[in-house]
């Protein structure tokens, strides 16, 4: 079963040096959701000052599989386009519906 390593950076490097035994990349990217939901869970606190972090994964060999990037963005939908975005009429949509 390969071994997988899940490595964050949020200004401080915390690398994975014991790895996880999963049986697929598709459980390492489960594996890394899983992760990454309880680090924001957490410690949410500290991940919401304003500076991006991210999780990323590595086989035993090293060569990284993906990143997972987070960061947070006030006032944004963070979409490449204006501030009148869908997204952002979407989100609007949804809040008046459920009120």
């Amino acid at each position: 079963m390969p071994k997988y390593f899940f490595h964050i950076c949020d200004g401080h490097m915390l690398i994975d040096s014991d790895g996880t035994l999963l049986s697929c990349e598709e459980d390492a990217r489960a594996h890394a959701v899983t992760v990454a939901g309880e680090l924001l869970r957490d410690a949410g606190k500290k991940r919401w000052a304003g500076t991006d972090w991210r999780l990323w994964v590595t086989r035993e060999a090293g060569d990284v599989l993906f990143t997972l990037v987070f960061s947070v963005m006030a006032g944004t939908c963070g979409c490449p386009s204006s501030p009148r975005h869908e997204c952002s009429s979407k989100a609007a949509t949804r809040t008046s519906r459920s009120a």
